[in-house]
């Protein structure tokens, strides 16, 4: 069953004939979990008990303080998915630490948690999962037709939000620079956001609005990684988990990528991809020369990218693992989940109480 106020999750619920919930959604909390919002609290208790849930599963730190005083009063496991970057005080702001089990996309995801003192039993790490199914579909195969690419040239994509995390520049920057040892060298940058104009006017600036397209969002990314895509190139600053570098790899695309934790644990740099420092486009430019040159090397770091895919971030082992996880939390007793069974009181929450302290002193 699924609870929520996003319109495009019910349609994708409605296609996949999933019920979903369409009771008013209580939205965000305005109110830390230890004072909550008293009827968002009722009015997911209410929901909880009607329907019986055995598990409740939530996926933003936002909705966290209501559903985790819902889900404790009824005495059922709760579980927080982690899916992007958490400060402290929102971890503390939204009970996290009082959760049945905190789930993160990624190992970095957790590093947060486990710094603040929470207990190795109380995390579980798994990995994001590509549906083959829907990374197939579609046919992109006349997009460099459309975007006046020539058939033969070498074309890096990038896809994402249009965003300052994203540091697209670097991209364009590098693109500028090795552009003198790759004539045929063109990107193709998928994807919308803020910064738009902004990219596009840098482009006309660089003199590259004949090497640099803008595709904007499209919903078959996975089918210009298959049928167009040369290269995957990432500038990100920050991320959770590269869902771009692996589906570049379910279709043997090597990428270049930045060194930042979440992508060294998909990328081995020299094997199945490489990296470089972030905001250095000096070095993404040699680094995509290089694979411009050398057929080979792309080749044998796309096929190592591809087997590290299939063999750990496929949608099937996704499936498994919750699905082991949610048996797991069923079969506790159900005391456990009330708050007789406990609150946690990790280091974090001392650290701020001193530093709060010493800040009134």
């Amino acid at each position: 069953m699924v609870w929520c106020n996003a319109d495009s999750l019910r349609a994708a619920c409605a296609a996949a004939g999933i019920e979903a919930v369409r009771a008013p959604f209580p939205g965000p909390s305005e109110c830390p979990w230890w004072r909550p919002d008293r009827e968002q609290v009722g009015d997911a208790l209410g929901l909880i008990r009607e329907l019986g849930a055995a598990v409740v599963h939530v996926n933003t730190l936002d909705c966290l303080p209501w559903a985790l005083r819902a889900a404790r009063a009824a005495r059922v496991p709760v579980l927080s998915h982690l899916h992007l970057p958490t400060t402290a005080d929102e971890r503390i702001w939204s009970g996290l630490h009082q959760v049945t089990v905190a789930v993160g996309v990624s190992r970095f995801t957790l590093d947060w948690v486990r710094a603040d003192g929470a207990s190795s039993r109380a995390t579980r790490m798994i990995y994001n999962g590509v549906a083959a199914e829907r990374l197939e579909q579609g046919d992109a195969t006349s997009v460099r037709a459309q975007q006046g690419i020539p058939g033969d040239a070498f074309l890096v994509v990038t896809l994402g939000s249009l965003i300052p995390r994203k540091d697209i520049p670097t991209v364009i920057e590098a693109i500028r620079i090795a552009v003198q040892a790759v004539p045929e060298l063109h990107l193709l940058i998928v994807g919308e956001g803020e910064e738009r104009a902004g990219l596009e006017a840098r482009t006309a600036e660089a003199g590259l609005r004949d090497r640099i397209h803008f595709a904007g969002d499209r919903s078959d990314a996975g089918a210009i990684l298959r049928d167009a895509a040369d290269l995957l190139v990432s500038a990100a600053r920050s991320e959770t988990f590269g869902l771009n570098v692996v589906e570049a790899g379910y279709f043997g695309v090597p990428s270049v990528v930045t060194a930042i934790p979440p992508h060294r644990e998909i990328v081995e740099d020299g094997r199945n991809g490489l990296l470089f420092e972030p905001g250095d486009p000096a070095r993404l430019a040699e680094r995509i020369a290089l694979l411009a040159a050398d057929p080979g090397l792309r080749r044998q770091l796309g096929e190592r990218a591809r087997e590290r895919v299939r063999s750990s971030f496929m949608a099937d082992r996704f499936v498994g693992a919750f699905e082991q996880l949610y048996l797991s939390l069923m079969s506790r007793p159900r005391w456990r989940n009330g708050w007789l069974g406990g609150v946690r009181v990790p280091a974090s929450y001392w650290r701020l109480l001193l530093s709060r302290a010493s800040g009134r002193g």
